[in-house]
């Protein structure tokens, strides 16, 4: 009854699952040992989608985990792990309502808090209208229908890399499926083949006082 309580009614139908993935998001502690008391059989799939730091580093030596998967190609070749992409779902769909903000962020700090009131800085100087949020804590939490309302009352997402990751983030595939411009300091957007310097600002490399025509 408590695993149930923790980990939600999926525990009821695990005796009949060939495969379960796990994104780190959603990791909890002894979750891959009780998947595989319950069907020593069911393969188990772990996915960074975070960079792997000291926070994270230590799922690795998850002997219960079959298969270990990240987002981030430099992780995928420092750890020799396989790399899938970022993803996203037909599912979520564009919301069309009146436009509040000219700038989004929300996200957790992961190093880049710094950077972001710094960036928040500079949208002020140019008198852009940011929302920025760095979650701090967890009662600081917006569900992701929340945050998706305040998107579609967005013109663009700001995209602020984690240290050390190259992977393409949530923010990207974002706003690409929700029709947003895209505000980002990975300068490696530019080999992808959907990058398009009309819906794409990287930071760094384009001037920010061309950032309010943007």
């Amino acid at each position: 009854k408590m695993n149930y309580l923790l980990f939600g009614n999926w525990t009821k139908r695990i005796k009949n699952i060939d495969c379960v993935i796990i994104f780190d998001t959603l990791y909890r502690t002894n979750i891959s040992k009780y998947i595989k008391k319950k069907n020593p059989n069911c393969k188990i799939i772990f996915y960074y989608w975070n960079v792997i730091g000291e926070y994270n580093h230590w799922i690795l030596n998850d002997s219960y985990i079959s298969e270990i998967w990240t987002f981030d190609k430099k992780d995928s070749e420092k750890y020799h792990l396989q790399w899938n992409p970022q993803f996203y779902t037909y599912q979520v769909q564009p919301i069309k309502k009146n436009l509040k903000y000219d700038i989004l962020f929300l996200g957790r700090d992961k190093g880049r808090a710094n950077c972001i009131d710094e960036m928040d800085n500079s949208f002020r100087r140019l008198h852009l209208h940011s929302k920025l949020i760095v979650i701090k804590k967890e009662s600081d939490f917006i569900s992701y229908k929340d945050y998706l309302e305040i998107v579609s009352e967005s013109k663009s997402l700001l995209d602020i890399l984690a240290p050390g990751q190259t992977g393409l983030t949530l923010r990207t595939m974002e706003a690409l499926f929700l029709e947003k411009k895209l505000i980002t300091n990975n300068a490696d957007i530019k080999n992808y083949s959907f990058y398009n310097k009309n819906n794409i600002f990287i930071i760094g490399e384009d001037s920010l006082d061309k950032l309010p025509t943007f």
